[in-house]
């Protein structure tokens, strides 16, 4: 089992934007990273050494305006999705141009006007398809035809916070507290399953259990891990459509899990300023990362090396602001077995 783990801290960039990091991705290449934050701006970062190649920076922060989604394009563009309802397309040149302005939908009760029109996710697929998470469902945007081909509709009151496709006809769709798998038939996408949600009483709560994020395991693996904001990293089998194991380790939401380097190995950050490791084979979690700024709200991982976002709890009365981190994280005890089986 995956027990033994070193961790090496590497490199912190302290203050890389104003307010706490909504999005963080790589590029198509994995050479590049790109950051968008609450503060307005985004950047781009050399990866792995995190030299900073870009910085769209605003002229003060708006927070009609965060950039709320990110999605990778190419080697040198991307995506971004904002608050206020738009898409746009930029390069590492700072050029961009408007992909879809706002998108208005009917008023949601209980929500404040300036998150109405809120993109949440953005998810791009080859050749030129891309998905974009809002309030009630997602669009489906043609790149070549410069046209919305399709809309579903998933919820009167929820937004879309995670989208993955897992063939060209199947995707997974968190809408609030509801992780669904939809069907895709000619051009309307149905729901065909619900794999997570959340009791009548937590969907009637002030503070829901949203699902943050989520991670299909990798090919032929029919399970998926989610981010819960109860506190709890969960992973569910596919093909029954059941939940498999469940920790509750973190205190307060989880914001982002990814896998780590092994099919089995995922990793998660939560607003207790803490990154769990976990081995799903086993009933609790591995290793357990602390000494971060504050909430660590996203995560990306490459072979070894995992990057970290992470942000003071009150900003504006904190000194330090926005900060990324990269770390090496080894299993020895399994790289000898790697060598010894070879």
């Amino acid at each position: 089992m995956t027990t033994a783990i070193t961790c090496k801290h590497i490199n912190t960039h302290y203050d890389v934007h104003r307010d706490d990091v909504h999005a963080m991705v790589f590029l198509e290449d994995e050479k590049t990273i790109v950051t968008g934050s609450k503060d307005g701006t985004h950047a781009a970062w050399k990866f792995p050494g995190l030299e900073r190649v870009a910085q769209i920076a605003a002229g003060h922060i708006d927070y009609k305006k965060w950039i709320t989604a990110i999605a990778p394009y190419t080697n040198d563009s991307f995506f971004i999705g904002t608050r206020d309802g738009r898409v746009e397309q930029h390069d590492l040149t700072g050029m961009g141009m408007t992909i879809m302005a706002n998108q208005s939908t009917e008023n949601i009760p209980g929500c404040k006007e300036r998150n109405q029109s809120r993109i949440d996710c953005l998810t791009f697929e080859k050749p030129n398809l891309l998905f974009i998470g809002r309030a009630k469902g997602f669009l489906e945007y043609d790149l070549a035809r410069k046209e919305i081909v399709s809309q579903c509709q998933t919820s009167d009151r929820d937004w879309v916070y995670c989208f993955r496709l897992l063939t060209p006809d199947t995707a997974l769709v968190v809408t609030g507290t509801e992780l669904e798998l939809f069907k895709k038939v000619q051009t309307n996408w149905d729901k065909i399953a619900l794999i997570q949600t959340a009791s009548h009483a937590q969907k009637k709560a002030t503070h829901r259990p949203f699902i943050s994020s989520i991670l299909p395991f990798v090919e032929g693996n029919p399970f998926v891990a989610t981010a819960t904001f109860d506190g709890s990293v969960r992973v569910h089998d596919l093909t029954c459509c059941k939940e498999f194991i469940r920790y509750n380790e973190h205190q307060g939401r989880v914001w982002k899990v990814e896998n780590l380097l092994f099919p089995q190995v995922i990793v998660s950050g939560a607003d207790d300023a803490t990154v769990r490791i976990y081995d799903i084979r086993q009933r609790k979690s591995v290793f357990c990362m602390t000494g971060f700024l504050g909430r660590v709200a996203n995560l990306l991982t490459s072979g070894n090396f995992l990057l970290s976002s992470s942000c003071a709890e009150n900003v504006v009365k904190s000194n330090s602001k926005a900060e990324i981190s990269l770390w090496d994280l080894r299993f020895p005890s399994a790289a000898a077995a790697q060598a010894r089986k070879s």
